[in-house]
């Protein structure tokens, strides 16, 4: 395991994956056992399902052994995150790629947010027979500027 990275990093990024993957629809499952010299082994289970109905399904198993359970556990996670990510040579690439994943699934989940307030905008501008263009083209802090300004207006008149 890396020693310059803390090990938890692992766990988290496994269970990023698990929120944010579509082919894991299930947590991983660990399970325990105590080796020889105090040593802690753990046997993790995850299920990738494949295919557009994700009818047929894989199974990554990774162990991992350590002083305590959870460092057993952290070690177990890194070794079914170089199964998910099999083109990476290094656990920091490993890192590297998760991270990746993790940042595309929130510019996506942002946009996809953007594009719900532009058919709100839309929506609204529909009922009340006004089109605001300008609202509808500008970036997301010139956006709540406006907005500001607007409440502050109507605050103002009433």
């Amino acid at each position: 395991m890396a020693s310059s990275v803390g090990s938890s990093v692992f766990s988290t990024l496994l269970y990023a994956m698990w929120q944010i993957d579509p082919r894991i629809r299930e947590p991983p499952s660990y399970s325990y056992r105590c080796s020889s010299a105090q040593q802690f082994v753990c046997s993790a289970k995850l299920f990738l399902y494949k295919g557009d109905s994700g009818d047929s399904k894989e199974m990554l198993e990774g162990a991992g052994e350590g002083g305590t359970k959870k460092n057993s556990r952290h070690s177990a996670s890194a070794e079914l995150l170089r199964k998910l990510f099999p083109d990476c040579g290094t656990l920091v690439e490993v890192i590297a790629a998760a991270d990746a994943q993790r940042e595309r699934h929130a510019q996506a989940r942002q946009r996809e947010h953007e594009q719900r307030e532009v058919l709100i905008e839309e929506q609204k501008s529909k009922k009340t027979g006004e089109i605001d263009i300008a609202k509808l083209s500008l970036n997301k802090e010139q956006s709540a500027q406006l907005s500001k300004r607007r409440k502050q207006e109507e605050n103002s008149d009433t």
